[in-house]
């Protein structure tokens, strides 16, 4: 089937386009990994083991925060492409509106409970060592990330449901781009709050690129201020499969995260 598809003689629109969209998944995937792993790597290499070992701690909080924007994003891009693929466009746009509603009002509210949480969400952990401090560091920008990454993760599954594989493809790199060379200058200078920083640039960088996509290119992407609850609970229905394997790996974080972290570099005799 997959060779059929790839190289096969016969060229139909639908073909075309399922490996276009293919292969722009496969490397958004890919660029989303590294842009995932990228804050750990630079606290590793610029600020040492512990720095890194804080960010993990956080990590639990950002998976549960994909988790709740993925169960409105994923069944809002589902639903949209169907209504699209249908020549429904009013409700297409509708389904965007509200989608686009629900997930400011998602990313406000996650960024307050995160923000005024910090106390509650440490007292999980005892004994941290190094890494504590490290972790607070990183913490404080903790609120922006996770309310601009469920505003990320819904305008990417949309402009890729609207056609616009390419346009992901360049706004996941940029953001990977953007958030390597801002968390190597800020990280040497301001430490892993740098680090956080670069990451909140990268994140800009790629919604403008969505935003671009969204207003400005889109032929039938042009959202309509629109709520149903029937049309909730239709998302949910579509969301909680793909968005609870994300809540599966915040409580895996949580729970296997060790209950203190040693400092390696006293053990060794240095500073």
């Amino acid at each position: 089937m997959i060779s059929e598809i790839f190289f096969g003689s016969e060229e139909t629109f639908c073909k075309v386009k399922f490996k276009n969209m293919l292969l722009s998944a496969i490397m958004i995937m890919v660029t989303l990994t590294l842009v995932g792993a990228m804050d750990t790597i630079m606290a590793a290499q610029l600020c040492g083991d512990s720095a890194m070992a804080g960010i993990n701690l956080t990590k639990p909080i950002l998976f549960f925060a994909a988790f709740l924007a993925l169960m409105v994003s994923t069944g809002t891009s589902y639903l949209y492409s169907f209504e699209i693929g249908a020549f429904n466009n009013e409700k297409a746009n509708k389904l965007i509106g509200q989608g686009a509603i629900s997930t400011i009002i998602l990313s406000i509210l996650i960024g307050i409970i995160v923000f005024l949480g910090e106390e509650i969400f440490f007292s999980f952990f005892q004994n941290l060592g190094a890494s504590e401090s490290f972790a607070h560091e990183y913490y404080k920008l903790l609120p922006l990330i996770v309310a601009l990454n469920t505003l990320y993760i819904l305008m990417q599954m949309i402009v890729f449901s609207d056609g616009g594989g390419k346009n992901c493809v360049i706004a996941t790199v940029a953001q990977f781009v953007v958030n390597f060379l801002a968390s190597i200058t800020l990280g040497l200078k301001f430490g892993v709050f740098g680090i956080a920083l670069g990451t909140v640039i990268g994140y800009f960088a790629s919604i403008l690129i969505f935003a671009k996509w969204i207003f400005f290119e889109s032929l039938t992407l042009k959202p309509i201020l629109f709520f149903s609850v029937s049309e909730i609970v239709k998302i949910l229905k579509y969301s909680y499969v793909h968005a609870s394997l994300y809540l599966h790996i915040s409580l895996a974080n949580l729970i296997n995260a060790p209950p203190h972290t040693r400092d390696f570099s006293r053990e060794l005799g240095g500073a």
